[in-house]
């Protein structure tokens, strides 16, 4: 059953209606005109008679928000087969499920509902007040933003066809759109961008100068020269483009260096766009996008409490001491007793700075950072991980809890070249952002995050809390180079606690990102941690005592990691990699796949004794199709002070249906290696079987007794070409669906949002799969549900048509039980597909009127599929 029907039985307690359903089981289809019965049924759609001004010039009426299983807002979110429902259906603390559960929670005085946008892969939290019942629907998304009403597609005027985050050339395409900036709450006069800068050519001038001194200087001295040139390229670059001709450099507000990007962020007047955009010296164009901060006994489950009474080589022990933690969030409360209780030298939160006031007090104003900063490094009546390191607090998000990406890139500047002055040694050791938006691994914020890897900063970066859906990893926590953390659930929540139905929690980001790269990197706990509370942020979640407070997201497992790092450099002076290295090598495998867990849960204790480092410290081999092999090589290093000898085995990959195969061949079985000894291993896929979608693997690497693995994953995938005919014109389908037999991928794609016309091709791993389109977008007189069901073989394309010439058309009566007309107050059509475990629903209502038509395919194959037609309406008079 389709569970938003179900949760909708009582929805209009005013008015008795009549149902009429006819329920078609998909063994034969014999009668083209149907008989069926009818039923009483209380309930109907959730709509209210007020008018609301959606904020761009026109009314709606609320009784346009039909019940419709494709809502969209005007910034492209989509609602998945959901339902509006009236405030008597809620009740505080219910949640509804649906295609995409939780589709939608009831609370105190608000609904919050779980949106998609398909572009980015992404699913956000947005809220609509009620608090006045329902006298208004404004949306408020987790980024402030407002006046985001839901529309009916069909009445959507404009289809957003440009995405933030997608470029044309140098600019991004949303830059070029006003109706989306202006939807997005942005003001044309005051457009904040970030421009990334050409340094190339005087970098290259600049380099030239070095050729006659390169046998002088040793490896650390040509690295710290070049950092320099590259410095100085980007200030000549600054200095020619404010003083090239066709850049009103009056018109540039607010503008701030962001050099470890070679660029700066600025606000500009839209009309200057085109002049930026065609000046050699740019090289691209993006807006400064929001970003917000991630919600919701970890320390002794992580094994921390095992390195404290280990020692350091001064005979000390290991509690992170003299380490320094960058927190990049929303401020630090240093006057909390478990944050030393003071600012400055001599203190716990030894510095820092607030770049949203743009002042030296970075002090918290929201309670995000505190948490986080505790959990990391707090010392007094909690202890975090690494109780005895120092901290830096870099204020980059405001009391609400939301920044800009220029704030973080500044904050990752500042925290990486403290005095500006081009030379990076004085770097803090860590870098810790629980924080994040959408974006991809080449976007700005992660190309600062990865910068200051390069500069020697171990970043530790939140994956993210839109889990349990794929490619769910946010920006910058998509960056290749730094340890991207994924949240589990501690031992005793299993089974128990609402999000840890397993070991991983439910909310926590999945892999992979852009390009098929393999993220989270680890996992640590990230359910109901326990630590110190700002004022009274989350007073309903106190723990402990009074000053704490124990909430819930991967901005709780990244402090966990990032102290982890700090009681690791406390023993080693050890890069950003080798850190990276060590904890996946040594996580605990949980035993899922590499884009959920991604090496496991980081044991410190472990990594602070690792014998070798691999690099790179996992494999994407990304998207394939049409080859038989694939081949790659990775390093091993010997970090230990005395010889070791290592087995190799090339493990087994599996499937998303968890079938293995024996697929994997590596160059190397053994190896010696002496101090500092690095061996190279081949690793080959043999892909001649017939096998595909997203497939993950292990290296395992046996040393002492113990076995480490390399994680390595790659989609191989088909194509399927679906077009939909009939009638002799174009039919314009609302929606193409796609599912295998058991239910386990489901692929829904939208017309004007990710297609556009009668034709789609998507990709998918080979099976069997059930199509669907679904038609009335254009043509609201011509409805249809056509079907097909093929079998798809690895590496292949196969084509499918659609035609109406293939249906039936059935004639839907609206008559009572006593013969008498039906006043129509609402046409539901919805499809069901049964799989061995699972079922997939999608329902279209509309208030059309009076007799239906509708096309439907006769049952291809047998297969089991219901499709359910239904009226609701009362008798005419």
């Amino acid at each position: 059953m389709n569970n938003n029907s179900k949760n909708n039985r009582g929805a209009v307690t005013w008015l008795m209606l009549f149902s009429i359903i006819l329920l078609l089981s998909y063994i034969g289809i014999t009668e083209s005109n149907i008989t069926y019965a009818s039923e009483k049924d209380i309930g109907g759609q959730a709509v209210s008679t007020d008018s609301y001004d959606n904020g761009y010039g026109e009314d709606i009426s609320l009784n346009e928000i039909s019940q419709n299983n494709d809502i969209e807002s005007p910034d492209n979110v989509h609602i998945e087969n959901y339902r509006f429902l009236t405030l008597d259906d809620l009740k505080q603390g219910d949640v509804f499920l649906g295609l995409y559960s939780p589709v939608v929670r009831m609370e105190e005085n608000f609904i919050s509902l779980m949106l998609k946008n398909k572009q980015i892969n992404n699913y956000i939290f947005y809220r609509f007040d009620i608090s006045d019942k329902l006298s208004k629907m404004t949306f408020i998304d987790d980024l402030g933003q407002k006046n985001l009403l839901a529309l009916n597609t069909v009445n959507t005027t404009k289809a957003i066809k440009e995405y933030f985050g997608t470029y044309s050339e140098k600019t991004e395409l949303a830059l070029e759109d006003p109706d989306i900036l202006r939807k997005n709450g942005y003001e044309l006069d005051r457009l904040p961008v970030i421009i990334i800068l050409d340094i190339s050519k005087k970098y290259n001038e600049l380099k030239s100068e070095l050729v006659d001194n390169l046998d002088t200087l040793s490896a650390d001295q040509l690295r710290n020269k070049l950092d320099y040139l590259k410095k100085d390229a980007f200030k000549e670059t600054w200095d020619e483009f404010f003083d090239s001709s066709g850049i009103n450099a009056n018109s540039i507000f607010d503008r701030r260096e962001l050099d470890i990007i070679n660029g700066f962020s600025a606000e500009i007047k839209h009309s200057d766009l085109d002049g930026l955009k065609n000046n050699d010296l740019v090289k691209k164009i993006s807006i400064d996008k929001p970003v917000k901060a991630f919600l919701y006994d970890s320390v002794a489950q992580i094994n921390a409490t095992q390195v404290w009474k280990m020692y350091d080589d001064f005979g000390r022990n290991i509690t992170g001491r003299n380490v320094t933690i960058a927190i990049l969030d929303t401020g630090v409360d240093y006057t909390h007793p478990d944050l030393g209780g003071c600012f400055g030298a001599g203190c716990k939160v030894i510095g820092g700075y607030d770049y949203v006031n743009s002042d030296s007090d970075p002090m918290d104003d929201h309670g995000h950072g505190t948490h986080c900063a505790a959990t990391s490094a707090g010392n007094g009546t909690l202890l975090g991980v690494a109780p005895d390191a120092y901290i830096y607090a870099y204020k980059v998000l405001d009391s609400g809890g939301s920044g800009y990406t220029s704030d973080i890139i500044d904050a990752i500047q500042g925290a990486t070249d403290p005095d500006g002055n081009g030379d990076t040694s004085d770097h803090v050791d860590v870098i810790s952002m629980s924080l994040g938006g959408y974006g991809n691994p080449d976007d700005e914020l992660s190309q600062a995050a990865d910068a200051a890897v390069d500069a020697g900063v171990a970043v530790v970066v939140a994956a993210g809390n839109s889990g349990p859906y794929s490619e769910s990893i946010g920006s910058p926590g998509c960056a290749r180079k730094v340890i991207t953390v994924g949240a589990s659930c501690k031992t005793s929540q299993v089974g128990v606690d609402s999000y840890c139905d397993e070991k991983i929690a439910y909310f926590s980001s999945r892999g992979p990102a852009d390009g098929g790269l393999i993220k989270p990197d680890v996992v640590a706990p990230g359910v109901d941690i326990c630590a110190a509370q700002y004022d009274n942020y989350q007073d309903s979640s106190q723990c402990l005592d009074s000053s704490h407070i124990a909430i819930s997201g991967t901005s709780m497992a990244t402090p966990h990691v990032a102290g982890a790092v700090a009681l690791l450099l406390q023993n080693h002076e050890w890069s950003p990699q080798t850190l990276k290295s060590v904890l996946m090598l040594t996580a605990e495998d949980f035993g899922y796949d590499a884009n959920t867990q991604g090496s496991g849960e980081i044991r410190p204790a472990d990594a602070i004794n690792a014998s070798f480092i691999v690099n790179p410290t996992s494999i994407s081999f990304g998207t394939v199709s049409g080859i038989t092999s694939l081949n790659t090589t990775f390093n091993i290093t010997n970090i230990k002070t005395d010889n070791i000898s290592i087995r190799l085995y090339p493990g087994h990959v599996t499937d998303e249906d968890n079938n293995s195969y024996s697929i994997a061949s590596l160059n190397v079985s053994t190896a010696n290696l002496t101090v500092d000894g690095m061996i190279q291993v081949g690793l080959e896929l043999d892909l001649s079987q017939e096998i595909g979608g997203t497939l993950n693997g292990n290296v395992i690497i046996e040393e002492s007794g113990h076995n480490y693995t390399i994680s390595y994953s790659f989609q191989r995938v088909s194509t399927i070409n679906v077009e939909v005919v009939g009638l002799g014109k174009d039919l314009f389908p609302s929606s193409i669906i796609f599912h295998d037999d058991n239910i386990s991928n489901v692929i829904v794609e939208y017309q004007g949002d990710t297609f556009y016309g009668n034709d789609l091709s998507v990709k998918v791993k080979p099976g069997n799969y059930t199509i669907y389109a679904i038609g009335d977008y254009y043509d609201e007189d011509l409805e249809y549900i056509l079907i097909d069901h093929i079998t798809i073989e690895t590496d292949s394309t196969e084509d499918v048509t659609l035609d109406l010439a293939d249906a039936r058309l059935f004639n839907v009566n609206s008559k009572s039980l006593d013969g008498r007309l039906l006043h129509m107050y609402e046409w539901e059509k919805s499809i069901i597909g049964y799989g061995s475990e699972e079922s997939f629903t999608c329902s279209y209502f509309s208030g059309k009127t009076g007799q239906r038509k509708i096309y439907l395919s006769n049952n291809p194959s047998n297969i089991n599929i219901d499709i359910v037609l239904k009226y609701r309406g009362v008798p005419y008079d």
